[in-house]
């Protein structure tokens, strides 16, 4: 699987931008990835995301497509 890097300006738009990566693996495989990407809507709606980023910096996930791991991965990355 190839990977993608997406840069976003603000932590509103990271949401999206995981869930259309979602969305494109749903399409791949639906059955395996759909509760994946409840676990990262549930993420995202709870506020573990924004806590992990601005705690760490970083935030990731794995989603299973095909048996194979696929890494979603936001990391904070500092303008200075």
């Amino acid at each position: 699987m190839g990977g993608n890097t997406v840069r976003v300006n603000t932590f509103q738009k990271v949401g999206p931008v995981v869930m259309e990566a979602l969305t494109n693996l749903l399409a791949q495989d639906p059955e395996a990835v759909a509760r994946d990407a409840m676990v990262a809507n549930q993420a995202f709606s709870a506020g573990v995301v924004q806590h992990s980023l601005n705690a760490y910096g970083r935030w990731q996930m794995s989603v299973t497509v095909h048996d194979e791991q696929v890494p979603i991965v936001v990391v904070r990355n500092r303008w200075w």
